[in-house]
């Protein structure tokens, strides 16, 4: 997904009667490198903390998190204890299939099936990369979708991620994902950082992400990480780090809870996953195109590579509109209980109440009109923003951001949205109503 080129140090370029330096490393050259060292560690046991500075205060430590890792046989069991006076200690646990089982000490697990979400992902996935290989003149990957998904990876996922850089709360995420390339999440956070924001020194590899209050410190020599930092406006401070990593290590027993339930992602979830999953196809395709544009950027291709960005920006705009819709579905639903219907009443009477649904979130959509644009317009925005800044000529990029305007051209946009599936309005009903069937 690169749009990143690795800023070289300036207090070593350019000296008169210097000796002459190696060649700094291209992005996609250190990410094969880490991901090759991280690959080769194996079975892996880690201890990290997480600890809080405010300002004018000591250091106190508010986290501690263990992880055993084992890519090998796509296993992962985390431990992170809130070490406050009450703080919960919270067990996930992945392994072979695409559910994941997490509970806190002392209480009923839950199984959280991730299988609806990975077959739409990998769905997308393949058939995106198909239409990609036509534009670039390259073979697919795989040659059927069963092939495509044979190919399947780890990925472990670590990160201390804070919702404002104006308030010092950060949270400790944790979790094993799946992708093509498998690997790491600091490791592919690389391909996101501005070119001057990524430091490489014979130890380390830092990425800066200034708007996030985020820096990442990752060991040159394992792959791994070794801290990460949310540097507040205010003065606070939140890190990450990680004090052991050992190799090596056996398997754990794990004492899982005596009772589980079963709970499956939530359709607007899988939507916003997968929505956000095209935002990150179109960055990691763009340089992609501009480094092969002698057959991407060829006046024979212009029609189809109009095509595929308009094509990814509608599925991924039609996303985000389901993900309202069945917000506001259930909206609507809680609206009807309060009016004195019953959920069984409307289960009973569904497609009359399908079409009263149906009314109401039309209307939503005439006024939220502007607003669903307004999404176009920033994802626009951002491509034409990793445009600029992607490998190739300044006439390839140039011609490419004309490609991206024509692509988000309005009429083409809603006719491209038009060859999509329409709103299933009964489908949102029934959701809705086992949603709130199950909280009840």
């Amino acid at each position: 997904m690169s749009m990143v080129r690795l800023a070289a140090l300036a207090s070593l370029l350019g000296i008169a009667g210097a000796t002459p330096q190696a060649a700094t490393p291209s992005l996609e050259e250190i990410i094969a490198e880490l991901e090759g060292r991280l690959a080769s560690l194996g079975p892996v046991y880690v201890r990290a903390v997480v600890d809080a500075k405010d300002l004018g205060a000591a250091a106190k430590t508010r986290y501690e998190l263990e992880i055993h890792y084992r890519p090998g046989e796509f296993w992962m069991h985390s431990i992170l204890r809130d070490v406050q006076p009450g703080g919960a200690e919270v067990f996930r646990l992945y392994e072979k299939d695409e559910a994941y089982l997490v509970w806190e000490a002392g209480k009923d697990g839950d199984r959280v099936d991730n299988g609806p979400y990975y077959k739409w992902y990998w769905k997308a996935n393949y058939e995106l990369d198909g239409e990609l290989a036509k534009i670039l003149g390259t073979r697919p990957e795989a040659k059927s979708l069963a092939d495509f998904t044979a190919g399947v990876k780890p990925e472990l996922y670590l990160d201390l991620r804070s919702e404002s850089v104006d308030s010092p709360k950060s949270r400790v995420f944790v979790s094993m994902d799946r992708s093509r390339g498998g690997g790491a999440s600091w490791i592919e956070n690389l391909r996101w950082a501005a070119a001057d924001d990524i430091v490489v020194t014979a130890d380390e590899v830092i990425a800066r992400f200034p708007a996030m209050a985020h820096e990442t410190v990752i060991d040159r020599k394992t792959g791994f990480l070794k801290s990460i930092d949310n540097n507040f406006t205010t003065g606070d401070r939140r890190t990450l780090t990680v004090k052991e990593l050992k190799t090596g290590v056996k398997k754990p027993e794990v004492k899982k809870p005596a009772k589980s339930r079963t709970r499956k992602l939530e359709s607007d979830d899988i939507a916003g996953g997968v929505g956000q999953f095209l935002v990150g196809y179109l960055h990691e395709c763009l340089p992609r195109m501009l480094k092969n544009w002698e057959t991407a950027g060829a006046p024979a291709k212009a029609d189809a590579l109009r095509g595929f960005l308009t094509l990814v920006a509608a599925r991924r705009g039609s996303l985000v509109q389901d993900s309202w819709h069945r917000n506001w579905a259930q909206g609507w639903l809680k609206g009807q209980r309060r009016d004195g219907r019953s959920i069984e009443e409307i289960a009973k009477n569904l497609d009359k109440c399908a079409l009263e649904l149906q009314a109401y979130i039309e209307s939503a959509d005439e006024r939220y009109f502007d607003v669903y644009r307004g999404h176009d317009d920033e994802l626009k925005k951002a491509l034409l923003g990793w445009t600029r800044e992607g490998p190739g000529t300044g006439e390839a990029r140039a011609l490419l951001a004309k490609r991206i305007e024509e692509a988000f051209d309005r009429d083409r946009l809603e006719k491209a949205r038009a060859k999509l599936p329409p709103t299933d309005y009964r489908g949102l009903l029934r959701d809705a109503i086992e949603e709130a069937a199950r909280k009840k």
